[in-house]
């Protein structure tokens, strides 16, 4: 047979074998190694074809004999996509897993014993092929992307030679990811910076676990210091970027102002991204636990640098509460953390319940208290009801005892659910076949991010429906959906808002004006109101309105204005009182 003809024969036992590997009578493995010994150019198919359909221990087993395959590498892209491929096979996680954060690992590793077969010169040579300095092109985030893959997978796999391994490892990452493309925030380079620091992150975990010692590490470390400083300063909402710096701050001495780092970080909590909630929350406590606020005259002194509060701040008239380090960060972060499911609905209400009741104490870090407002707006977007009212009463009692910073995050609430476009997601394509595996791995990077991380490809996930009281933690909830909790809060809390009236009446003329009307344009209200007289003009396309969308809105605004007492509490009374009687009278 030609090459051409044994690649081919060699295609069509791949789908066989996949179809047939926990059958004990049909051997796999054997086979395998003696096709590899008559032809190494097979290690590219079994890598395309055969390892993304195994599991368990033939996956391990043929894993190792497509790494010894490669003694010699001519083509770096052949060799890099087998390294991919064995790499992309150890990410294994039960069902189980499948919706939690145990199943959205990148970097898979061999376990001791596995990798003695894979000699220290082969690792070099491996290694060579995937630390290179020299690519150009259109595709060359899609390239480093991969490498920085593969290269942690390559530098643990060996003890003999890791430290070296690592130093030139590290060097390669700073030099091509943050020395070369620092200045750039567009979305390509932020994605490849964030995986360098989740690989930075890796390489170090396992280089400390290791016997192997190594001054480098800390060296490493500070190098990457002002990196991560910036990175956290910067009020970047990139979900790499925030995957990257969350994996990382174990190892680096923490860095930046941690007030400065919360005001920049703390509004991701309303995000509609599971996993930029759960990175957010993840650095930020990381930081050292700020105290429970008391009278200051009984503050112990060795305690008074880790409150934020100014000294003739009094949060409370309670003589009894908590007192000491504030433990609501790591309550947000369990709350984020834990599988959403019915067996998990006590437990969930529970942590919802725990932060209520720290509000009400009044005793809250400033910082803290903001940061749980709007981590209960993010739980909104969370596809799980029985978790909505009870976040509605902890932002009540938020808003109660922290209203100058709780505020600022319920008003962006209010502004971001009235969208015109309803925060519709993207949709996509399918990727081309004939596309390099280096694209398909960056195009899937991108579409996480661009999907909310809805869309789960990159980490080879099936599909969860949902049922049996399971919902997968990357589900979110619809923006209208969303809408009505924000606005049930808001009714809750309708002293807050009345308060606050010269921002919500505004927000409601603006909606009457530019979505009410400008969709039911011949409604003779809108014309006699003369609403455009009121609110500032703004540009919204009536065609991307949806009447539905607009009724299920007008019907929130008017609960909320249902429970105030008094309506002349309000900016513009009298305009309001003319808009109900106008609507009562046609």
């Amino acid at each position: 047979f030609s090459p051409q003809d044994q690649l081919s024969i060699v295609r069509l036992l791949c789908k066989f074998w996949a179809s047939v590997q926990g059958l004990e009578c049909v051997p796999i493995v054997d086979p395998v190694q003696e096709i590899l010994k008559l032809n190494q150019k097979t290690s590219i198919v079994f890598a395309k074809e055969l390892i993304p359909h195994l599991s368990g221990d033939i996956a391990d087993r043929i894993s190792r004999l497509l790494l010894m395959s490669l003694e010699e590498v001519t083509d770096r892209d052949e060799a890099m996509e087998v390294v991919y491929s064995v790499v992309s096979s150890r990410r294994m996680f039960s069902r189980d897993e499948v919706g939690t954060t145990a199943a959205f690992e990148l970097f898979g590793k061999m376990e001791a014993g596995e990798s003695g077969v894979v000699q220290p010169e082969q690792l070099q040579c491996l290694l060579e092929a995937c630390l290179f300095d020299n690519w150009e092109g259109p595709d060359i985030h899609a390239r480093l992307s991969v490498a920085l893959i593969c290269a942690p997978f390559l530098v643990t796999l060996h003890a003999d030679g890791m430290a070296e391994r690592y130093e030139r490892a590290v060097n390669w990452i700073i030099r091509n990811c943050f020395e070369t493309q620092k200045s750039s925030y567009e979305q390509d380079p932020l994605i490849v910076k964030g995986l360098a620091l989740e690989s930075m992150s890796f390489l170090t975990s396992e280089v400390l676990a290791s016997s192997v010692e190594t001054p480098f590490v800390k060296k490493s470390m500070t190098r990457l210091k002002p990196v991560v400083e910036r990175l956290l300063l910067s009020g970047n909402q990139s979900l790499w970027v925030l995957r990257g710096l969350a994996a990382l701050m174990p190892h680096v001495e923490k860095c930046g102002d941690i007030d400065a780092v919360f005001d920049s970080l703390v509004p991701n909590l309303r995000s509609p991204n599971h996993f930029v909630r759960l990175y957010t929350l993840q650095i930020l406590a990381s930081y050292p636990k700020k105290i429970f606020v008391v009278d200051h005259a009984d503050l112990d002194p060795s305690l008074a640098d880790l409150s934020d509060e100014d000294e003739a701040f009094r949060p409370s008239e309670r003589k009894h509460g908590p007192v000491g380090e504030c433990d609501a960060l790591e309550t947000l972060l369990k709350l984020e953390s834990s599988p959403v499911r019915l067996t998990n609905e006590r437990e969930l209400l529970s942590l919802i319940g725990r932060v209520e009741v720290l509000a009400r104490t009044g005793r809250l870090p400033v910082a803290y208290a903001e940061a749980a407002a709007n981590h209960m707006f993010g739980v909104f977007r969370v596809k799980f009801a029985p978790l909505w009212p009870a976040a509605q009463k902890a932002i009540v009692a938020l808003a109660a005892s922290h209203e100058t910073v709780v505020w600022p995050s319920f008003e962006a609430e209010l502004v971001g659910v009235m969208n015109p476009l309803g925060g519709k997601l993207r949709s996509f394509e399918d990727i081309p076949e004939e596309s390099s595996f280096y694209d398909k791995h960056f195009k899937m990077c991108q579409r996480w991010e661009d999907s909310n991380g809805e869309n789960v490809d990159l980490f080879g996930i099936p599909s969860v429906a949902e049922g049996e009281g399971e919902v997968p933690c990357y589900h979110v909830t619809d923006t209208n959906t969303v809408m009505e909790s924000v606005f049930r809060t808001a009714e809750l809390s309708h002293k807050v808002v009345v308060r606050h009236s010269r921002v919500f009446v505004p927000l409601f003329l603006r909606f009457l004006c530019h979505q009410f009307f400008a969709f039911h344009f011949s409604d003779q209200d809108g014309r006699e109101l003369q609403l455009g007289k009121s609110v500032e003009k703004e540009n919204v396309d009536a065609a991307l309105l949806q009447g539905g969308v607009l009724q299920r809105r007008l019907k929130a605004f008017l609960g909320v204005f249902a429970a105030i007492d008094g309506p002349k509490q309000l900016v513009e009374y009298r305009l309001l009182e003319k808009i109900f009687l106008s609507f009562l009278t046609h």
